[in-house]
């Protein structure tokens, strides 16, 4: 069981690349954490054995952050759900949506190996999904090969014999309802002069039409 995460982004031929993310498994039990790679001590994704799922903010992180008395300070939780099966034995368990028109960042030398998902085509997504499998599921490859026709990123085994699989494909980008009821909050104090850049991104959560959860990367477009 020497691997342990497995690192992955969306490029092109350009040279420019989406988010970078990381999955890595507990090396205590059975507990796995997703997070994009520019936030990961912030906030992650939490697939915790008990089946408890959750995607929070890091409570250090907040707490040096952010002054007391922000909404965030009194509840870090974004959502939180339980795995449901696909199929016996299959749980989709959370997705990520990295459109074409987010690959737009300078890509950088890696310190460590990074699985590099080519490009979609204009207009349309690339749709990496994190598969748990239980040992006794009937697979002939990874989830989704045939059904999908997904590729694989990458996989790796839990202490419990469970599988943990990286996969993706390119989709027709969804419609996606957005609710504007939030409330903006700047952490270390930032104002809106200071963050812009072509760079600036945010991540969307929604709930996924599989029971689970889904990330939709976004370019913020901001007004001159």
């Amino acid at each position: 069981m020497a691997k342990k995460e497995i690192r992955f982004s969306v490029s092109n031929q350009k040279g420019l690349r989406a988010a970078t993310w990381v999955c890595v498994r507990s090396t205590t039990n059975d507990n796995v954490y997703l997070a994009c790679r520019e936030l990961r001590r912030p906030l992650k994704v939490s697939l915790h054995e008990s089946g408890r799922w959750r995607v929070a903010f890091n409570k250090e992180f907040v707490d040096k952050n952010l002054p007391s008395g922000s909404p965030l300070s009194t509840n870090r939780l974004i959502s939180k759900w339980s795995p449901k099966e696909l199929c016996p034995g299959v749980i989709l368990a959370f997705r990520i949506l990295v459109p074409e028109c987010t690959v737009t960042v300078p890509k950088r030398v890696e310190r460590k190996p990074i699985f590099w998902i080519p490009a979609p085509a204009k207009g349309l997504a690339i749709e990496i999904s994190i598969f748990l499998t239980n040992p006794e599921a009937q697979l002939a490859s990874w989830p989704g090969a045939l059904s999908m026709k997904t590729s694989l990123v990458g996989e790796f085994e839990l202490k419990s014999m469970k599988k943990v699989w990286v996969v993706y494909r390119e989709i027709e980008m969804p419609q996606v309802r957005i609710r504007n009821n939030g409330k903006l909050v700047f952490f270390r104090k930032l104002t809106k002069e200071e963050l812009k850049t072509n760079e600036l991104r945010t991540l969307l959560i929604a709930d996924d039409i599989y029971g689970s959860r889904c990330f939709l990367e976004k370019v913020i477009k901001q007004k001159s």
